[in-house]
């Protein structure tokens, strides 16, 4: 069950639903991702053969200097 909205809303849904009314999925996630959602594996060999993140911006090195000046942060 995917939930969007504000979190009363979601929390009302959870609060109400029945998870016998839930259509239940089978997944087995395989290394080295793990993913928990369903994927269109067609395209699995396109993507394997992009960069990796870690290619691109290396280990152990944040690779972003915001400088003393600026502070970067993430909201929610």
């Amino acid at each position: 069950m995917d939930l969007w909205g504000v979190r009363a809303e979601k929390y009302q849904a959870l609060l109400h639903g029945d998870m016998g009314d839930t259509k239940w999925e089978t997944l087995t996630p395989q290394a080295p991702y793990y993913l928990f959602t369903p994927q269109d594996l067609d395209l699995k060999g396109e993507y394997d053969n992009g960069w990796k993140v870690t290619e691109i911006f290396g280990t152990g090195n944040p690779n972003l200097d915001a400088g003393k000046r600026y502070s970067l942060g993430v909201r929610e």
